[in-house]
């Protein structure tokens, strides 16, 4: 019995050559108009960086509603192996886009609500003996510790 061939979403180049939606994707979010007081550009440490204002990064957490935190324990493997593994293990109606972030974590992003729910609610997920972590993104997480530093949440292992 053949298996079936998992969607893949489409890429980051293809989006924006198509306004910034995928085929066949609707544009849900309306256009942002940035004025010179929602951004600050700088540098921190002599690094260029540009401070948003709460309004806009309000806008920017809203298109990650479908964003999963993920993180395999213990053990190491390659961006590819992960994507080809977690469309196996969660066998998933719609795509979703895997975004590596550092130190091991990934965002999970699904195109489908029931993707979202069934991979936050599922599990356990295991992948090669270890434990696949999934948390909800959130604005607060922070990848170099590994927390949302909201007080009161909980914490990667």
């Amino acid at each position: 019995m053949e298996e079936p061939v998992p969607k893949v979403s489409p890429s980051y180049r293809s989006k924006l050559l198509n306004g910034g939606q995928a085929h066949g994707e609707s544009q849900t979010q309306s256009k942002v108009k940035l004025i010179e007081v929602d951004f600050k550009v700088g540098k921190d440490s002599e690094i260029p960086c540009i401070d948003f204002s709460s309004e806009i990064w309000a806008v920017l957490a809203k298109g990650m509603e479908r964003t999963l935190i993920i993180k395999l324990l213990g053990c190491s493997i390659t961006y590819y192996d992960l994507v080809a593994k977690t469309q196996l293990l969660w066998k998933l109606r719609g795509s979703f886009q895997l975004v590596d972030m550092e130190h091991s974590f990934y965002c999970a992003t699904f195109a489908l609500e029931e993707d979202y729910l069934k991979v936050l609610t599922g599990g356990p997920w295991v992948i090669y003996g270890a434990y696949l972590t999934v948390q909800p993104w959130s604005l607060e997480f922070d990848a170099k510790i590994g927390v949302i530093r909201k007080e009161g949440s909980g914490c990667f292992a």
